[in-house]
């Protein structure tokens, strides 16, 4: 699957549409534009498209990666279209763009196409797409994040996380908290007679213990 920008602009030219539409006219107007223009149209506007075609439209997502589960899942929708668009193998390339929407926050709007000829001459000229730069992947985003003690400036969670579980292992910390340390001597005065130092409480534990020997002396 490949990036279109023309598609990405005939989706965002529909959701200002659609935005516009409804709280001027309070009308959803769905697939097709304002004025009766298909996706097709639209689309037409930016390049030349071939082969088959589709569109799919999701409304208050919380993000785009919540709109695509939302369009995969497809629930209430009995023909599950939307999630045939996005498992269609014939569809080579697509365009998405997402924008505001009265009453639930947001639309976002995907194309979807087999072939689709670009013309560069007819994009918006003030208009600048994060499409212009390479999709950068998750792993790409956010691998050094997750790992957090290899990146070079790890954001500030990262480094608490790291501190959190080194403070789960207390010993093996070259500062461990006070919290460590008092754990770890809690846990050594358990055991008593190999504490170099056992407190009161253990010295006396062990003189009642000896006493209990002596009077069932078999001497």
């Amino acid at each position: 699957m490949s990036w279109s920008k023309g598609m990405t602009f005939a989706n965002i030219d529909h959701n200002l549409d659609a935005k516009v539409t409804m709280e001027k006219k309070k009308v959803k107007i769905g697939h097709n534009s304002s004025n009766g223009d298909s996706p097709w149209d639209r689309m037409d506007k930016y390049g030349q498209w071939g082969g088959t075609v589709g569109e799919n439209l999701s409304y208050g997502a919380m993000n785009g990666m919540n709109a695509v589960i939302q369009l995969y899942i497809d629930d209430g929708v009995a023909s599950r279209g939307h999630r045939k668009n996005l498992t269609n193998p014939e569809f080579k390339v697509m365009g998405a763009a997402a924008g505001e929407f009265p009453k639930y926050g947001n639309i976002m709007t995907q194309n979807f196409a087999k072939t689709f000829k670009e013309a560069p001459e007819n994009y918006p000229s003030r208009r600048r797409l994060h499409a212009d730069e390479e999709p950068q992947t998750l792993s790409e985003l956010h691998a050094r994040k997750l790992d957090g003690w290899d990146d070079a400036q790890p954001d500030q969670s990262n480094i608490n996380y790291g501190k959190d579980n080194r403070k789960l292992d207390g010993w093996d910390d070259a500062q461990p908290d006070q919290s460590n340390i008092n754990y770890g001597k809690d846990n050594r005065k358990l055991d008593a007679w190999d504490d170099a130092q056992p407190d009161q409480s253990n010295i006396n534990y062990v003189k009642d213990v000896r006493r209990l020997f002596k009077k069932r002396s078999f001497n």
